[in-house]
């Protein structure tokens, strides 16, 4: 069978032409239709005029085969237009000599305070660049690198990361994230700051001011342009302004604050609880040092700035410049400084196992070229604040079957090739989304009602929800923290829709919940290491919390909060691995696998205060809403997507099999299905999730685990029996809900879809067949019901209930599509019934402990495992983490 060309899309919305305009864009591949040697190396635009590109895999299959390549373009558009290109290789095609990049950047090696290099082709020397950091007491130190990594070194770019530490007062680390561009002698330098630290949290409290803080005045990447006899200075306050010119070799652009109408919210209160001040928006001063005064001021500035002299150009922008303040570019006699984190009226705070990431893009080019200056700023000015968007097929990605359950829309008018039996949105599902977008509290609107901006902030999501119980001052400041993986949802419209909107909301989360949301530390005990924080409390103000969850200023007599941290019923990975897989972002990488070690690391009992006594499992990976509970949960769900999403990314053994564990479990198929009271909604509320997570075990595993997959093929058509029997809606007994939101109904369009899918398991059996059938039917009645109910809400396109519909919108669609088309055949039995061992009850430390002290040889048995040493030593480093506030003795490490 001929496999489907892989093309994918490529759009100007912003007016203006691009030349030569840098594509990166992450592509799925069918297997079989491109090899390692044989990746993509030429695209061919609709018309058929072809250029060549460069593919390096990101991900793999079990097979080897690549499952995902990330492919680099330079491709020209015109104004508002839109072009389908084919992903090819040409074994004939006349490769692009590689470029001596020695010649035309280098990066840091160990022990260099320069992180890279730039020289254009007329330069002798080249320009360099440092990362200076200012301490809270004035004290400057640059950072060192430590290691270089290269991921691509081709003809169409080169990306290389540099990891090292700021030593001195506060020991932070850095990395910096570099992607050279040749063809247009640019360079994009995503750098991070972390404090690897981990927080004294007393009391489970994680407020701002914590002793291993690190408080800082500012951070800046310097630029030494002595190399450039630069005669005059060029710059734009914002992306379509004129652009003026100085010959004085004094600039500074400044931006502080967002600059909106409410841009000294509460939400940017430092740990006095004092709201961090400063005159609105941004100032621009340009001439002599004695002037003083400011030039020019406004609102929000996305600034470019160029040093040109008769033979180069350096042009050097900010993307997300007033979003992420407090932000400024300043240019004196010896230097361009670009400040990732400006100098204000107070302290920059950077909390124990935080990050702060800024963007820089930098272009040395030569002149001579009189289209220099208008290409130059296309690109890199104007293509940075306002890019153009690129995105996979629907050709592709169906046919690719790399993105589980994924269901198009062959919208009229649409460039896509036509694909049939294709779901949409019934017309109350697009007025749902279209609320969310373009409604009167549409998601853009949050934003600003809260000014959700600031490096901290920005990207993270209203939590608006929380008001509607809340006695605190409105608005109440609320931080969503990607609850139901509202990436994932956000990212999935974005492919479905093409609607570069959805994307503008989901690339800048997704940043944000790899910086702020995730606790990027290995000194603190084992459950709460690499985790991701919960969205902050409910019906509470996040105070000092950041987003951070629980603050001392929570306590009371309403919606009081004890404390706590990071837990396995508030992690998500799948909208990351997503993200990962459209952008080749190493940083997402790295957090999915982090928060994939985390759920193994909780609930090892290597790592725990008990290891002395057994090294059973904690059960802090499984257990959802009681300590004893490992059924059906968003806890063990949310662990089993964790394992899946690292294990596509390495296809390790060990999270394979330690999925399978979980799953074990969760369900079995002879269970008591009454007996764990599923229609209790506030405690039980969760079940289905831990359902989807199974039948996507099913999606993506499949014939890799066949015996696992047909376990739970066999614990699901059990539990969806009973949901046909027995499964009641939350609004059937309103009076049982604490709080009868709309987040409620809501939750009940995921029993729908969880039905829809568990029908389809079955459905090519003619003994299931009926009893499918049966299934499919209340799934739908149950997810059209839920809709109902939800559309009756004003509220309804608050954060959390929008987040659920993100999420269970494309699985209807999808099960819809798929219905009569088996989600998983089983090669290796067949139609053959399956016996299985009976159910083991999980038995962690505490109960086994319990037990073992009750006869003369369990308490032989504690006796032996109290002889390791190494036990000791671990109970140990988890007791100074856990009651001390100290770091352990040896990291938590799960691979060893």
């Amino acid at each position: 069978m001929s496999l489907p060309p892989v093309k994918f899309l490529v759009r100007e919305h912003h007016g203006h032409a691009r030349k030569s305009c840098p594509v990166r864009i992450g592509l799925p591949l069918a297997e079989g239709i491109f090899r390692d040697d044989q990746l993509p190396n030429r695209i061919i635009a609709h018309d058929g005029t072809s250029q060549p590109c460069q593919g390096n895999t990101s991900s793999r299959r079990p097979s080897r085969a690549p499952r995902w390549v990330i492919l680099s373009a330079n491709v020209s558009l015109a104004a508002d237009a839109q072009t389908v290109f084919t992903a090819t290789h040409d074994s004939t095609a006349t490769s692009i000599p590689n470029v001596d990049r020695e010649v035309v950047h280098s990066v840091a090696s160990a022990g260099s305070e320069e992180l890279f290099r730039l020289r254009a082709s007329t330069m002798a020397e080249a320009i360099t660049t440092k990362l200076r950091y200012v301490d809270s007491d004035g004290a400057k130190k640059f950072a060192v690198a430590r290691e270089t990594t290269t991921f691509e070194n081709g003809p169409i770019c080169f990306h290389h990361q540099v990891r090292g530490d700021i030593t001195g007062k506060d020991s932070l680390s850095f990395m910096t994230d570099m992607v050279y561009f040749p063809a247009i002698s640019a360079a994009k330098l995503e750098i991070t700051l972390h404090n690897p630290k981990r927080a004294k949290h007393p009391d489970g409290f994680w407020d701002l001011g914590d002793p291993n803080s690190a408080f800082l005045r500012s951070l800046t990447l310097e630029i030494d342009p002595h190399n450039i006899p630069f005669s005059e200075i060029r710059w734009q306050e914002s992306v379509d302004a004129e652009w003026q010119r100085s010959v004085d070799k004094n600039l500074s652009i400044l931006q502080l604050n967002s600059g909106g109408e409410n841009w000294n919210s509460r939400n940017h209160i430092d740990h006095n609880q004092k709201v961090i001040n400063s005159p609105r928006g941004y100032t621009v001063t340009a001439g002599q040092p004695q002037n003083t005064h400011p030039q020019s001021a406004g609102e929000r500035a996305t600034p470019s700035v160029a040093l040109n002299s008769p033979s180069t150009s350096l042009l050097a922008t900010m993307p997300e410049f007033w979003q992420r303040c407090p932000s400024g570019i300043e240019v004196t006699e010896t230097d361009i400084q670009i400040h990732l984190l400006a100098a204000s009226t107070e302290l920059t705070e950077l909390q124990p196992g935080e990050k702060c990431t800024r963007t820089v893009w930098l272009q040395l080019s030569d002149t001579q070229d009189q289209n220099h200056e208008n290409h130059c700023y296309e690109n890199t000015g104007r293509g940075v604040h306002h890019p153009i968007s690129a995105l996979p097929h629907d050709a592709a990605i169906v046919s690719s079957n790399a993105l589980e359950w994924y269901a198009p829309d062959d919208q009229k008018n649409s460039p896509r090739a036509t694909i049939t039996g294709t779901a949409r949105p019934n017309e109350v599902e697009q007025q749902l989304l279209n609320e969310m977008l373009r409604g009167p509290t549409n998601f853009l609107w949050k934003r600003e009602q809260i000014d959700e901006y600031g490096w901290r902030n920005f990207g993270d999501f209203w939590a608006d929800h929380e008001e509607l119980y809340a006695d605190d001052p409105s608005p109440v400041i609320s931080h969503y923290n990607n609850q139901y993986d509202l990436l994932h949802g956000l990212l999935r419209e974005y492919l479905r829709s093409q609607n570069p909107q959805w994307w503008d909301l989901a690339k800048p989360l997704a940043e944000h919940i790899i910086s702020i949301d995730i606790y990027d530390t290995d000194r603190d005990r084992a459950a709460y290491n690499g985790g991701l924080f919960w969205h902050t409390s409910h019906y509470r103000d996040a105070s000092t919390a950041s987003h951070r969850t629980y603050s001392r200023n929570m306590v009371g007599d309403k919606h009081a909060v004890n404390g706590g941290g990071p837990s396995n019923e508030h992690n998500f990975t799948t909208g990351l691995l997503l993200y990962y897989h459209l952008t080749g972002s190493q940083p997402a990488k790295r957090a999915i696998l982090q928060l994939a070690d985390w759920v193994i690391a909780m609930d090892s009992g290597r790592f725990d205060l008990l290891a002395p006594l057994t090294r059973q499992t904690t059960g802090a990976g499984s257990s959802t809403r009681d300590w004893d509970y490992h059924g059906p949960g968003r806890g063990i769900g949310n662990s089993i997507n964790a394992l899946i999403d690292a294990w596509q990314l390495t296809h390790a053994d060990h999270y394979l099999k330690f999925c399978s564990n979980l799953v074990q479990r969760c369900v079995h198929p002879q269970d008591d299905v009454e007996a764990l009271n599923l229609n209790d909604s506030e405690n039980r509320w969760s079940y289905p999730i831990a359902l989807q997570a199974l039948l996507r075990f099913i999606s993506v595993v499949g014939n890799h685990a066949p015996e696992t997959c047909n376990y739970i093929r066999q614990s699901l058509l059990h539990f969806g029996d009973w949901m046909l029997q027995h499964s009641t809606m939350h609004f059937d007994s309103p009076e049982e809900l604490e709080f009868p939101t709309e987040t409620w109904a809501a939750q009940d369009l995921r029993k729908g879809t969880t039905l829809m899918l568990i029908a389809s398991l079955n459905v090519a059996s003619p003994n299931q067949n009926d009893s499918c059938q049966k299934m499919y039917e209340k799934g739908v009645f149950v997810y059209h019901e839920a809709l109902e109910k939800l559309m009756s809400f004003p509220s309804r396109a608050c954060t959390r209930p929008a987040a659920i519909a993100l999420q269970q919108f494309p699985i209807r669609w999808f099960a819809e599509n798929n219905y009569s088309q088996p989600m998983w055949v089983d090669e290796q039995h067949g139609e053959a019934a399956c016996t299985w061992p009976d159910r083991e009850p999980v038995k962690t430390q505490k109960q086994e402990i319990r037990q073992r002290l009750t006869s003369p040889t369990g308490i032989a048995g504690i006796v032996k495992n109290a002889c390791s040493p190494s036990a000791w030593i671990q109970s140990c480093g988890e007791f100074r983490a856990r009651f001390l506030g100290r770091d352990r003795f040896f990291r938590v490490d799960i691979r060893k």
